[in-house]
């Protein structure tokens, strides 16, 4: 994806927390709160590095593309979009990984939603039940059921399949000599066009060197 400056990362990220902690609202520059204030004005600072040069110091110069997708898509971006670990969520259309049959889904506000399990999902158990999910602070998606999906981290392969990584569920177990490991869940699986939006990339061409990868 490109390197990411430090200034970028840290008031993208900031922004990002702050939407997930108050319904996808922006910080305003006239809070009365001085945290708000503050990350409000360092916010605006970047929208308009986005489109010009500040001045001649590394903090006030012209975003690089790579700074601009990732400032936007925090600044922007649905909080209930991107690659999970069990699916793909693009607006009103959850996929998925492994194929399932899709289910409806209504966005009940910037930070929860329904699903509607499709009639013919193989499973009886879960045909046409719905379950209520919560985005919360911590960026996961908490079920009603108990149930919590990690955000990924998704990048194109050479093959034109997404190869991601979900950082928050290590997976543990004993090696042969005995010692622990823990391990992020890793998958790979073929790529549809919400995996590709997902990732911000379009399909890679076999071999090609140029894989891209974003996390939210």
């Amino acid at each position: 994806m490109g390197d990411i400056g430090p200034n970028v990362k840290s008031v993208s990220d900031r922004l990002w927390k702050f939407r997930l902690e108050n319904q996808g609202e922006l910080p305003r520059q006239k809070s009365d709160l001085d945290d708000e204030r503050r990350l409000g004005n360092a916010v605006a600072k970047l929208q308009i590095r986005s489109y010009k040069s500040l001045g001649s110091q590394p903090s006030h110069a012209l975003l690089t593309s790579a700074e601009n997708l990732y400032f936007t898509r925090r600044l922007n971006g649905a909080l209930l979009d991107g690659l999970w670990r069990e699916a793909v969520i693009e607006g009103t259309h959850l996929q998925f990984h492994d194929g399932l049959p899709s289910p409806s889904i209504d966005i009940t506000s910037p930070t929860t939603l329904t699903m509607t399990m499709s009639s013919d999902y193989p499973d009886e158990g879960f045909a046409g039940f719905s379950y209520r999910a919560e985005l919360r602070p911590d960026d996961q998606l908490h079920w009603e059921d108990g149930c919590v999906w990690e955000r990924c981290v998704g990048c194109i392969d050479e093959d034109g399949n997404v190869d991601f990584e979900c950082p928050g569920t290590p997976q543990t177990g004993t090696l042969a000599d005995g010692s622990e490991y823990a391990a992020s869940i890793h998958r790979v699986v073929p790529a549809t066009e919400f995996h590709l939006r997902a990732v911000g990339a379009r399909a890679a061409p076999p071999n090609s060197a140029s894989a891209t990868s974003v996390s939210r």
